[in-house]
């Protein structure tokens, strides 16, 4: 999905289903429809086996959908589903990407690694092949920070795209209702009025008494407000339970190469938003010229997205 977000060419869905791109999503959208399905007719068999599944089987999901499935029968196969391609494709996959990255970030700082290990080897003791219980993944106070920070630099959401209901105005422009406007948390975790240095990795800044008095609305990696993310809560948990990686003896080195690439790319982001005010006059002009273009396409299905797009690249950030 972001090689057909940065390409113009392949925003109609016209264009999009035909290219090699297109073909690929359909069929990996498929065999993900496919395996659900067989999951579950296979958990609807065991279910009307054994309707009550034993404590050491547990409670998965699948069961616990299947099980409002008959006897609410306000769900559908369908809904269920849904839920389960959700939970599959948005509550994993975003959470292993995101291990990837605190992995790396703890890679590339050995001091704050070593406090994660402290923190755990105070939780567990010597103790490395016991299990976490929810009392410990509460404990786990700093790694909870180092997660967050790495959220900060790196968020699971590169855009969070918001319709508007009603005519409102974003720093001293008018912006239409209907307009389709999206915040990008990997700009909005970097105003250095909120974090300082905002390039450096400093779990720190999540700590309870760093954090209290910031605006809610200023970190925001999973979204906000009633529409935000449902597995925040999720994601966090089972970035936590991945603590193992770090148990016992287990340490993460950071190469010369990744370091000197971490490097690149921080001074690449850095240039980019000192060169940022230099096209801002350009910038505001063009923004009220899209605003009213859109007024003349506004039914147009191919058309909109590339006015969403030169809308908020164009539009100026407030100072």
């Amino acid at each position: 999905m972001p090689r057909r977000f940065m390409n113009v060419f392949l925003w109609p869905d016209l264009i999009f289903n035909f290219s090699k791109t297109g073909r690929e999503i359909r069929k990996h959208s498929q065999d993900a429809r496919d395996f659900t399905r067989d999951l579950i007719e296979k958990e609807k068999q065991n279910f009307l086996e054994h309707s009550q599944p034993s404590e050491k089987e547990g409670k998965s999901l699948v069961k616990l959908l299947l099980k409002e499935y008959y006897l609410s029968k306000e769900m559908s196969e369908e809904d269920i589903r849904d839920q389960l391609m959700t939970f599959m494709i948005a509550g994993q996959d975003t959470t292993k990407i995101a291990l990837n990255w605190i992995l790396y970030m703890l890679g590339l700082h050995a001091g704050i690694q070593a406090k994660v290990h402290e923190e755990l080897d105070l939780i567990f003791g010597v103790d490395h092949e016991r299990h976490a219980t929810v009392e410990d993944l509460k404990n786990m106070k700093y790694l909870e920070c180092v997660i967050k920070e790495t959220f900060r630099i790196y968020p699971p959401g590169p855009v969070l795209p918001r319709y508007l209901n009603e005519d409102t105005t974003i720093c001293g422009y008018q912006i239409p209702k209907g307009t389709i406007c999206a915040v990008f948390p990997h700009v909005l975790h970097r105003d250095e009025k909120v974090f300082p240095n905002p390039e450096k990795f400093d779990p720190d800044r999540f700590l309870p008494e760093n954090s209290a008095t910031r605006h809610p609305y200023a970190y925001i990696p999973f979204s906000a407000g009633p529409r935000n993310c449902i597995g925040q809560k999720l994601a966090e948990l089972l970035d936590r339970q991945d603590h193992h990686i770090l148990r016992g003896t287990h340490r993460i080195i950071g190469s010369e190469g990744s370091r000197a690439s971490h490097s690149e790319h921080r001074s690449r982001l850095v240039y980019t938003y000192q060169n940022q005010d230099s096209t801002a006059s350009l910038k505001g002009k063009l923004a009220t010229l899209i605003v009213g273009i859109r007024f003349i396409v506004i039914g147009c299905d191919i058309l909109n997205p590339s006015l969403l797009f030169l809308f908020i690249f164009f539009l100026r950030p407030c100072a």
